[in-house]
């Protein structure tokens, strides 16, 4: 009967040991629950901190760039110019009279350059026919 006994005091020592009373239990789960959202605040924090990052890089981009209302009229201006000068190279020399003048320059250049490459022959012919008496 006493071994009984002393199994019944030890399971009684060992749920008083388990057991937690209910207000406890529920300060535990409050500190839980606030250490929880301390967390959750922290990480929200974080994500903001990136949106703002964002957002002032957004920021800045806007201040840099050009607006359509800026671009518009400068664009123009610069269309503008464009359609000048091309009305102005083709007033210079139309191309039907361009081409068949640079045809003949190119014609008279090269045969310079090729009496010019015969003359340079000639003269390291004879440097050579020099060199070769005098030895």
């Amino acid at each position: 009967m006493e071994k009984h006994q002393l199994n019944q005091e030890r399971h009684k020592n060992e749920d008083d040991y388990n057991t937690v009373s209910l207000k406890e239990f529920i300060i535990e789960k409050f500190i839980y629950i606030e250490k929880s959202i301390e967390t959750l605040r922290i990480t929200n924090e974080k994500c903001f901190d990136g949106l703002n990052e964002i957002r002032q890089i957004l920021q800045d981009q806007n201040n840099i760039f050009l607006t359509r209302t800026e671009y518009e009229p400068k664009h123009e201006i610069l269309n503008n110019k464009i359609n000048e000068v091309q009305n102005k190279i083709g007033d210079l020399l139309p191309r039907k009279e361009f081409e068949p003048k640079y045809e003949i320059l190119d014609v008279k250049i090269s045969t310079i350059s090729k009496i010019v490459y015969i003359g340079l022959g000639a003269v390291m012919v004879l440097d050579i026919f020099l060199k070769f008496i005098k030895l």
